[in-house]
């Protein structure tokens, strides 16, 4: 299965691994790519998102890691991988003064639900260097288990729609949807959540990208906006007529 799913994505060409394998391997580890079902209904909504913060918040008043995961990966599309991995930084990733993380060098705002419970958890971690320490919420140590956690914890909201389709990667894939349909770039896309231009095609699907790209062509101010050509097309040709 893994061959086959290495071979549809055309990273390699026959079953030997020979010289491409480490690359591949980074590759799955550093974007997370999920299955290429661009049909997939978005429950990634503005209303489900509150329903679980609020579930969050009523589950637990104070220092609430499961909500701060679910933050990452909604707010920013961190993988799991990734979630541990900033759970284990320094605090000087975190500029609280300016609204801002740092994270892979690239710099983020940082939305008030993440700054309060960020903040909480550096008051009860006290001295400590890292945000989470060696240990993470009620002695378990830091893991993907600890993100497999506040998803399942999702799974169990009762009247939330698609609340068996919560994980991780689902939830990340539905992020990169709505940050296209809200207008961002595809290269913007690429750079704040870390993962190619090639995967986010595949994740929208070629259709869906020809139709948002021409309702925001209809919809862009004219006057501001010159085709690269515009001049040659124009002014240069009604010059040489």
């Amino acid at each position: 299965a893994m061959f086959s799913e290495f071979e549809k994505r055309n990273l390699i060409k026959t079953n030997n691994l020979k010289d491409v394998r480490t690359n591949i391997v980074e590759q799955f580890i550093k974007e997370g790519i999920v299955c290429e079902n661009t049909e997939a209904e978005n429950y990634l909504t503005k209303e489900n998102v509150s329903i679980i913060i609020r579930n969050f918040i009523k589950k637990s008043k104070k220092t609430n890691i499961r909500l701060i995961i679910f933050g990452l990966i909604v707010y920013y599309g961190f993988t799991k991988a990734e979630v541990v991995d900033f759970l284990s930084q320094s605090w000087e990733c975190i500029d609280f003064k300016n609204r801002k993380i740092e994270y892979k060098g690239v710099k983020r705002n940082l939305p008030k639900l993440l700054e309060d419970n960020l903040l909480v958890l550096k008051k009860v971690t006290g001295r400590r260097k890292s945000i989470l320490g060696d240990r993470g919420e009620r002695g378990k140590s830091i893991s993907i288990d600890v993100v497999a956690d506040a998803f399942d914890e999702i799974k169990k909201i009762p009247g939330l729609q698609g609340r068996e389709q919560f994980i991780p990667e689902y939830t990340r894939k539905m992020l990169i949807k709505n940050l296209f349909e809200a207008g961002f770039a595809l290269e913007e896309i690429s750079g704040y959540v870390g993962i190619s231009i090639g995967s986010i095609e595949k994740i929208l699907g070629k259709e869906q990208i020809a139709k948002i790209g021409l309702k925001r062509w209809n919809m862009k101010n004219r006057s501001k906006i010159r085709h690269p050509f515009e001049e040659s097309f124009n002014e240069n040709y009604c010059k040489n007529i």
